[in-house]
């Protein structure tokens, strides 16, 4: 028997449901969430967080196996990532650090958080 492939609409939807298990997992860590798939002209973040005086770039990654999923960032996604972060920091000026975390999940497994992943 096959293993069933995904669908665009299926992966979007898994996409949310791991970007909502992550949100709620920082907002009892204490974060604040600005705004959830940020989007500008040169890419997006899933979850721009803040906690005290420091934006966040959270990154949320999900694959089978935890290492697995802190392999799927790409050096371009991270370019891109810290690029959507400096924009988002000039709408957001009052804060007075920028950090890109990451996290990570698995089926069964507590995610992963690592802060200044990149």
């Amino acid at each position: 028997m096959m293993a069933h492939k995904p669908t665009a609409s299926t992966s979007y939807a898994l996409g949310y449901f791991y970007e909502t298990l992550a949100r709620w997992f920082l907002l009892l860590k204490g974060y604040k969430i600005i705004a959830r798939r940020y989007k500008t002209s040169v890419g997006e973040i899933d979850l721009l967080v803040c906690k005290g005086k420091t934006l966040i770039a959270v990154e949320v990654k999900n694959r089978k196996h935890q290492k697995d999923s802190y392999y799927a960032l790409t050096p371009y996604q991270m370019r891109r990532i810290k690029r959507t972060l400096l924009l988002a920091h000039k709408k957001f000026p009052q804060f007075y650090t920028i950090r890109c975390d990451t996290i990570l999940i698995s089926p069964y497994k507590w995610p992963i958080h690592i802060l200044n992943a990149f």
